[in-house]
């Protein structure tokens, strides 16, 4: 199905995502494996992340390598997450694969916020819980629009909009002082 997906492209943007395939299959499947503990189960969730990254090839070919690393990994997570919640199991969720950090530009570097330094706020950011984090991610720092992060995470649009909301309440409530 892959291929079919691979052969409606242009040849440069197919190049670029088996380039992108060969580089971090084995960095992608390592994180399915973490959540799914079968072989075969993380190769579909590899699978299933590649055909939902395809499904959206313009906003992906846009990014920097260390932000389609971060978007693959947000999109490999959730896919694992939803197989492990069908398959009954009670789960419990890694540490990420990624810095947080590394998927700001480095103009947002010197960026304050009130008596909140960006690295403060970076680190409560990479606190939160991830089904936030990873709203928060595909929207502000992948810049898709709310269906495209809502197909990458496997949730409604509505559901994206309102992690953002609950994320952004939680910083505002941070950054006032309630930690």
């Amino acid at each position: 199905m892959t291929a079919v997906f691979l052969s409606v492209l242009a040849e440069e943007e197919r190049n670029a995502f088996e380039s992108f395939y060969n580089d971090n299959y084995t960095k992608l499947y390592s994180v399915a494996f973490g959540y799914l503990h079968s072989s075969h189960e993380a190769e579909d969730a590899v699978h299933e992340t590649f055909m939902r990254i395809i499904s959206a090839p313009d906003k992906f070919l846009e990014l920097s390598e260390s932000k389609k690393l971060s978007f693959a990994y947000i999109v490999v997570r959730n896919v694992s997450v939803d197989m492990y919640k069908k398959l009954n199991k009670e789960i419990s969720i890694p540490p990420d694969e990624f810095s947080f950090e590394d998927m700001f530009t480095p103009s947002a570097e010197h960026t304050a916020v009130g008596n909140i330094s960006r690295d403060e706020l970076l680190v409560f950011i990479s606190r939160m819980p991830h089904i936030y984090r990873d709203a928060l991610t595909l929207r502000i720092s992948h810049r898709l629009s709310g269906a495209q992060a809502a197909r990458c995470l496997g949730i409604s649009e509505s559901a994206v909009r309102k992690r953002i909301s609950d994320a952004v309440m939680m910083i505002k409530k941070y950054m006032e002082g309630g930690k």
